[in-house]
């Protein structure tokens, strides 16, 4: 149970979200960021475990798509941005 709250919080990652809401952060007020920051992170958080229940049905049954198949495209785009970029 430690482990899966760790890896949620990893997920969720509240020291990353600093980085891309600095400016909401320079253009607000600490009260109405804070607000915004809870609210996001709350819906973050539902969305993330509701996905952590349900993703295996839907990937498996419902999109008949195995995990081997999901590394081999992932790699795939990996490959192609990496291209891209040299």
């Amino acid at each position: 149970m430690f482990q899966d709250g760790l890896l949620m919080l990893v997920i969720l990652n509240p020291f990353a979200q600093m980085v891309y809401l600095g400016e909401l952060m320079n253009e607000t007020d600490v009260r109405t960021f804070v607000k915004i920051f809870v609210q996001a992170t709350v819906l973050t958080t539902i969305i993330c475990l509701i996905f952590a229940e349900s993703g295996e049905f839907i990937l498996y049954d419902v999109f008949q798509v195995r995990f081997s198949t999901m590394r081999i495209f992932g790699g795939l785009i990996v490959f192609s941005l990496a291209f891209v970029y040299i």
